[in-house]
């Protein structure tokens, strides 16, 4: 009980941030745009998630990790991904038009050389302090588009 209460305290007080990353990874088979009735729904002062990028993967994994700013984790939890669809959601069009353009460019590079793409897509969320959903490639591994969702996390802390 006293340490929930220290942990609240410290998270109120701004030394401490509790995060959320809830993201998926994996090799990218497909992108394209989801859900496009998602559009008709009316607008909150433009903060609503109207925008929305679907991904599919080769095998892929979600994750969700929760923590604080001083470093430690509290739970990854990790589930397979079969052939399922994973949605991104955007409120800001040409953050979503731009990370779209950019995981659509390199998924024709990849094609084109004959490489898999690796991706990470999902959302960080820091208490009172930041919300939002992010999108990191790579050609090299899965675990270096995971340091890049990482990495974002903790320069948001």
């Amino acid at each position: 009980m006293k340490r929930i209460l220290v942990l609240s305290l410290l998270t109120l007080s701004g030394l401490a941030s509790a995060y959320t990353l809830d993201y998926s990874c994996g090799e990218v088979k497909r992108v394209s745009n989801g859900k496009i009735l998602n559009r008709l729904e009316p607008n909150l002062f433009g903060l609503n998630p109207k925008f929305v990028l679907k991904t599919k993967f080769i095998q892929g994994e979600s994750y969700i990790e929760t923590g604080y700013s001083f470093g430690r984790y509290n739970a990854v939890s990790q589930k397979q991904l079969n052939n399922e669809a994973v949605y991104t959601r955007f409120s800001l069009k040409p953050k979503f038009k731009k990370l779209k353009a950019k995981i659509k460019s390199d998924l024709k590079k990849a094609k084109r050389k004959d490489i898999p793409l690796y991706a990470c897509v999902g959302r960080i969320d820091i208490s009172f302090k930041y919300s939002g959903a992010h999108v990191y490639t790579s050609f090299e591994s899965m675990e270096d588009a995971q340091k890049k969702m990482r990495k974002q996390a903790k320069r948001h802390l």
